[in-house]
């Protein structure tokens, strides 16, 4: 085995594969793959990963909006996705549930926050007593 051909076995022998190729054609498809590459965005390549601030109002009905998705809900807390299902699961936050969703209303929201603010004073100085 070690001195046979690399071709040797495969019925093939001293056959070489020969394809043509249009070059002119390969060049406008491998031009108009790469502008279709361009106008297409990937979202893990091109997106941001920064969270976008929320809209007060809806543009539809001209009111604030009350109730709020889990993602939204989360950056209003400035808490993750997961964080705030942790909550809920808790117990910590009354929900709204529409079928299957699952909605905050953010005037709980607020009254969580007013809840948990907490205004400690911090000594810097420890008590040698």
């Amino acid at each position: 085995m070690a001195g046979q051909q690399p071709n040797a076995g495969s019925g093939g022998r001293g056959k070489k594969l020969v394809i043509r190729v249009d070059e002119e054609r390969l060049r406008r498809l491998i031009l108009n793959f790469r502008a279709s590459d361009r106008r297409k965005k990937a979202p893990l390549l091109y997106g941001s990963t920064r969270a976008k601030p929320l809209k007060a109002e809806t543009p539809r009905a001209g009111l604030p909006r009350r109730l709020y998705s889990i993602k939204e809900a989360s950056q209003y807390l400035g808490r993750s996705v997961w964080a705030l299902r942790e909550m809920l699961w808790a117990g910590k936050l009354p929900y709204v549930r529409d079928g299957r969703r699952i909605l905050l209303d953010i005037r709980d929201m607020d009254a969580w926050i007013e809840k948990n603010k907490r205004r400690e004073e911090v000594s810097y100085y420890k008590n040698s007593s």
